[in-house]
């Protein structure tokens, strides 16, 4: 088929696909939001999934490493949002739903009603469906004297390459018996954040 301009109605027909020049085409002429993600190159990551979790109620533990095993809620309010399917949760044990590159982090808000006391958490995660796991982080910290409130964070880069097996969790611990996680339901204030960097 001949090439045809057609100055009345602007346009060209007959140029077969891939049939302009090298370099005709620049970033300029392509409107936004007109390519999807599928047609991105195997090696341009997006980010598909990031979630946030929070606890919601105070969490009390003492003198050793303490899973938080309750009061964990998805956060739900003030606009709060997630891409994605997001994580799943089952008595403090989170599974990831889909194999990639996650980033985790954990901030708390920590204190001790008897006095002053070293107060850690931590992130531990397992490679093999929770026969063991590791803490993977560690967040030192120390209040300054009886209920008064600190705050500790920590992040870790979990490699997931098959989510039956690969999982985390998240401790805390304080140097005396009385210490407290701070839990907001309606706020985040001891929360975990989980954002899938790319593919494995």
């Amino acid at each position: 088929m001949a090439i045809e301009i057609n100055g009345s109605s602007n346009t060209i027909t007959g140029i077969a696909v891939g049939g302009l020049p090298n370099g005709i085409v620049d970033n300029d002429m392509i409107a936004n939001s007109t390519i999807a993600e599928a047609k991105l190159a195997a090696s341009v990551n997006t980010i598909k999934m990031t979630d946030t979790w929070r606890v919601n109620t105070n969490f009390s533990f003492g003198n050793a490493v303490t899973f938080i095993t309750a009061n964990w809620e998805k956060a739900d309010t003030d606009g709060s949002g997630f891409v994605g399917s997001g994580m799943t949760e089952s008595s403090g044990i989170f599974t990831f739903p889909e194999t990639g590159i996650y980033l985790i982090q954990f901030q708390t808000i920590q204190t001790n009603s008897a006095g002053a006391a070293n107060l850690n958490c931590y992130i531990h995660t397992t490679l093999d469906n929770g026969t063991s796991y590791s803490d993977a982080s560690l967040s030192l910290g120390r209040n300054i004297s009886a209920n008064t409130y600190i705050n500790t964070y920590q992040s870790f880069t979990f490699d997931v390459t098959d989510t039956s097996t690969h999982k985390c969790k998240f401790a805390v611990y304080a140097s005396g018996a009385n210490g407290l996680l701070n839990g907001q339901t309606a706020r985040n204030g001891s929360a975990v954040f989980f954002t899938r960097l790319g593919d494995t």
